[in-house]
């Protein structure tokens, strides 16, 4: 079974990002969602996606508000990848969506087509909430040790080494086993999403960052 995959912690997020799930294709291939509640007053999410006609499957995981800076949250966000890994290993085909974006309307036929082409994951883009203009996807330069951005080729298709989780999509098997080890002030996601190659990506498969005070980034 395909399903959605939202982990939320923003209740300020749920409108938008909802109304943009309902106005893409996802549910044209599923209609499930796996929801995973880690922070208080989220149960927003719920309501608004049982509303919709979704499917809710819902992991509440009873854990405070977490920290503000990214920083702060990198040992949240592992332990949240670890439940996650769990929950997600019976399932085929995997979209995850972060609580802060708004998807395209073709997201899932854009980026389950380069898993119909043999990658093992593939993903979209979004600004970052900093104003950063670089995508959030990266290619490793081992040599000399940093993440370089990438651009797109003739046809709109790239080749990555990590990305976010923002808009990810996977088999859960490939989510579920593959090592999450973080290198220092190595974030979460590239360290999980590294040994996830050949991951790619489509450039035209935008996503709007959506911001708390309504602002999007796109």
């Amino acid at each position: 079974m395909d399903t959605l995959f939202l982990p939320v912690t923003r209740p300020w997020a749920v409108e938008r990002v909802v109304e943009a799930l309902n106005a893409s294709d996802i549910r044209s291939h599923c209609d499930n969602v796996l929801l995973y509640i880690d922070a208080p007053d989220c149960w927003g999410w719920f309501d608004a996606l049982i509303d919709s006609g979704w499917a809710v499957t819902t992991v509440t995981t009873g854990r405070g508000e977490p920290p503000e800076g990214r920083i702060e949250r990198r040992v949240r966000h592992l332990v949240m990848r670890l439940e996650s890994q769990k929950l997600l290993r019976g399932y085929d085909r995997v979209l995850l969506v972060e609580d802060d974006t708004l998807v395209p309307v073709d997201v899932w036929a854009r980026l389950s087509a380069l898993l119909d082409c043999g990658c093992t994951a593939a993903s979209g883009l979004q600004y970052s909430r900093d104003g950063q203009r670089i995508p959030g996807v990266w290619r490793v330069n081992y040599e000399a040790g940093v993440y370089d951005p990438i651009w797109p080729s003739a046809n709109n298709i790239g080749s990555i080494s990590s990305c976010g989780h923002y808009c990810l999509m996977t088999t859960g098997e490939a989510y579920a086993r593959v090592p999450i080890d973080p290198r220092p002030n190595e974030p979460i996601d590239r360290a999980h999403t590294k040994h996830l190659a050949p991951i790619g990506v489509d450039f035209e498969c935008l996503c709007g960052h959506l911001l708390p005070d309504g602002k999007v980034i796109s």
